[in-house]
């Protein structure tokens, strides 16, 4: 989610002077932060768009969906557990084969 430079910085686990300079520069650079803030709000926007992701999820249920179906076509239409009905849910109807 970072982009080191952009929306921060990343610094190795570890390295104390890198993680010193990186903060010498938040401290120093007056705007860096509210820079890093404004770009890092933008990025996090962008990749977690409610619509974008909803409609991709939406697609994975739907591809995955029909994988279901294709499977259970294949198999007896009664395929059953007390607490979840597999023909109901992949679409199928009794007697389906």
């Amino acid at each position: 989610m970072v982009t080191d430079g952009m929306t921060g910085f990343l610094v190795e686990p570890g390295e104390v002077e890198a993680t010193a300079s990186a903060l010498e520069r938040l401290l120093t650079d007056d705007g860096l932060s509210a820079r890093f803030g404004v770009a890092g709000r933008a990025r996090a926007e962008e990749l977690f768009d409610l619509e974008k992701t909803a409609g991709a999820l939406a697609r994975l249920f739907r591809r995955h969906l029909g994988l279901l179906r294709h499977a259970f076509r294949k198999r007896p239409a009664k395929v059953r557990d007390k607490n979840f009905d597999i023909v109901r849910f992949v679409g199928g109807a009794e007697g389906d084969a």
